[in-house]
């Protein structure tokens, strides 16, 4: 009820920028009221729904968000129970969204099916610069779509992927896309297992994208 009240609130309050609801457990019916004020909402930037139990059925809601507000420019989603069947509504809304510049997907319970989804659903995207996958087991096919979306999207600079399960193998075919990429800067592995000479490699490759740039890594490199 209270999220409803909040949402009610917002249209009260047309100067508001940020919006930070993290630990409120929000609930279905909260996040759908939220969803359907803020598609008209022209003001507000920047939007936390961290650590609030959001299941499945979020997705749905908050894609039809992205289908209609152009104004949100960071979405913060991590710590949530999305899983793949979550991913797969929320992708829906890439499509036609070119505002959204941060999307944090981090802890989200998401497998190699959600990752697919999400990956393919940005390929074409113009509008995000940073993704945070942490803390989610992608799977090979999750990042076999990863590497389909280094070779065709050209906006995304920065990827985290901390403790995702990524091996050498894994990370020894992403190089290859990644060679054919000039756009992303920083691409974040630490903490998965991975040798050092692959990320050297990796090191390396994200030197020549930032040509003309602060040198910016993370990842151990």
């Amino acid at each position: 009820m209270g999220v409803r009240h909040l949402a009610d609130g917002l249209k009260e309050h047309p100067f508001l920028h940020t919006l930070d609801l993290w630990g409120n457990e929000i609930g279905g019916q909260g996040i759908q009221s939220l969803s359907t004020v803020l598609k008209s909402n022209k003001v507000l930037k920047k939007l936390g729904l961290t650590h609030n139990s959001m299941n499945s059925a979020a997705g749905k809601h908050l894609a039809s968000l992205l289908k209609k507000n152009q104004i949100l420019h960071s979405l913060d989603l991590g710590g949530n129970k999305l899983g793949d069947t979550g991913c797969e509504h929320l992708a829906r809304g890439f499509k036609d969204n070119t505002g959204l510049s941060f999307l944090g997907l981090w802890s989200n319970e998401i497998g190699d099916i959600g990752a697919k989804a999400i990956f393919e659903a940005l390929e074409e995207n113009t509008g995000l610069r940073t993704l945070n996958m942490n803390y989610n087991t992608i799977g090979k096919k999750g990042f076999k779509a990863l590497e389909k979306f280094l070779l065709k999207n050209k906006y995304l600079k920065e990827i985290k992927l901390e403790y995702t399960a990524a091996d050498d193998t894994i990370i020894d075919s992403l190089i290859g896309a990644l060679e054919k990429n000039m756009v992303v800067t920083t691409l974040d592995v630490k903490n998965n297992d991975i040798s050092q000479a692959q990320l050297d490699r990796i090191k390396s490759i994200l030197q020549r994208n930032k040509i003309g740039f602060a040198y910016d890594i993370t990842g151990g490199l």
